[in-house]
Order: structure tokens, then C-alpha cells, then sequence
């Protein structure tokens, strides 16, 4: 159970706040929206349909590959009183209890990597690897990792996967249920460097891969909590 007290001024009013979407996007067109989305690869890639946005398309397993995909804008994260939210509905070609070793599948609000296997440098995102459904904040290329206490979803089953993130923690939802939250190390003011940051999804395979694991994409929302924001 996750409770919070209300928050009251001097004269006993209760906080209030409405949320505002910053972005959403529904994959379900035949061809990359090139003035929206972002799209490198080496050698493993992806291909957008009405079923959505298919990583890995080529189901590739050759070592040191990646792709990654995202927006060209950015949204504030977590400043202040605010929280931002970012969900995204996706599904894996395999059960999260079988993804092969040596395959990672990012997503969520982080900088992608320059080049191969194009790492994030920077944000907080969900992780699909051999490990489990990791949740992980990211400063400046150091990560931080909880193995979230998931069941194991099977292949093509979608579901919502969703940060709640704040200056100080970020929490890991998946189908509006709460499986863990980190809180930024002592030792960094927040939980990562940068002020906003894009949506992004990553590809990758870092080693031999025994199984060419895709992933397909529905849609996201990025939306905002707390005081107005004015891009």
C-alpha cells in the first residue's frame, strides 16, 4: 500500500493540480513520422505498421548490434513540486521469464546513445533483459538498478508500462500496479543531469545472442503533474 498525506496551506485548502499531456503518439501508420521521431541503428533496425512499431525487426542476434528510437523533443522531468508521467504499451516476441542473455530493451525517458549499442547516457526507463523487468535511474551514464518483483508476462501480451518521476524518485508501475521505486543516490542532487529529457526505446544486443527477441510498440503518453509548464 502507497499513501500520502494531503497537502494544506494556512488557511486549511487542500493542493490542488491537474495534469496536462505534453505528447502521445499511436504507431499505427506504415511509415516513420521523420519531423517527430528519431531513428539510428547498426544493423539491427525497426519497421512501423498499423500494429505498431516493431525493434528487431529483422529478429537479428549478431553481437555488439543495436537500434534506438525516440523523440526529437523533450519534456520537463520531475523539477519542483511537479511529476511527470510517461507510459508506454509494448509486448515482447518472448516471455520476460525467457529473454535471451546478452539482450537489452530500454524504454522510457532517457538520452540515447551516440553509437553502438547506443546505451543511455542519461534518464530513468524500464529494462528488459535476462535479469528480469529491471527499473533503473541513470545519471550521466551511471546507472542504478532494481530487479522489479514482476510475474513473468508472456510473449505478445501488451501491457502499460509507467514512470511516475520526480526530482528525488522515480516509481515503476506496470498496469497502473506499483512494483518498486528508486530514490536518487546522497550523493546527486537528482535523480539524473538533465532538466528534460526525450521518450525514448532502445534495442541492443551486447554479446552472442542465442534467439532474435523483438519488440513491438502501441503507443506513449507523456503528460505533466503540478504547476503549469510553458514549453
Amino acid at each position: 500500500r502507497d499513501t500520502s498525506s494531503p497537502e494544506t496551506d494556512e488557511d486549511w485548502r487542500l493542493r490542488m493540480a491537474l495534469d496536462h499531456v505534453l505528447d502521445r503518439e499511436t504507431f499505427n501508420y506504415a511509415a516513420q513520422n521523420t519531423g517527430k521521431h528519431a531513428h539510428a541503428f547498426t544493423t539491427l533496425t525497426a519497421t512501423a505498421s498499423t500494429n505498431g512499431l516493431l525493434l528487431n525487426s529483422g529478429s537479428g542476434v549478431a553481437t555488439a548490434t543495436g537500434m534506438t528510437f525516440g523523440t526529437f523533443a523533450e519534456f520537463p522531468c520531475g523539477m519542483g513540486a511537479a511529476s511527470t508521467y510517461c507510459e508506454t504499451t509494448m509486448a515482447l516476441s518472448q516471455s520476460t521469464d525467457s529473454i535471451p542473455a546478452n539482450v537489452q530493451v530500454d524504454v522510457g525517458m532517457f538520452r540515447r546513445g551516440a553509437s553502438t549499442a547506443f546505451a543511455p547516457t542519461d534518464g530513468v526507463y524500464f529494462r528488459f533483459s535476462s535479469a528480469g523487468v529491471l527499473g533503473i535511474i541513470n545519471n550521466s551514464t551511471t546507472e542504478t538498478q532494481f530487479v522489479l518483483p514482476a510475474p513473468g508476462f508472456l510473449a505478445l501480451e501488451n501491457h502499460k508500462y509507467g514512470l511516475s518521476i520526480t526530482e528525488k524518485v522515480v516509481k515503476f508501475w506496470i498496469d497502473d500496479i506499483l512494483y518498486g521505486e528508486l530514490t536518487a543516490p546522497t550523493a546527486n542532487g537528482q535523480l539524473f543531469r538533465s532538466a528534460t529529457l526525450p521518450w525514448s526505446v532502445r534495442h541492443a544486443n551486447t554479446g552472442a545472442v542465442a534467439g532474435g527477441l523483438q519488440t513491438i510498440v502501441t503507443d506513449y503518453t507523456i503528460s505533466h503533474g503540478g504547476p503549469s509548464y510553458t514549453s
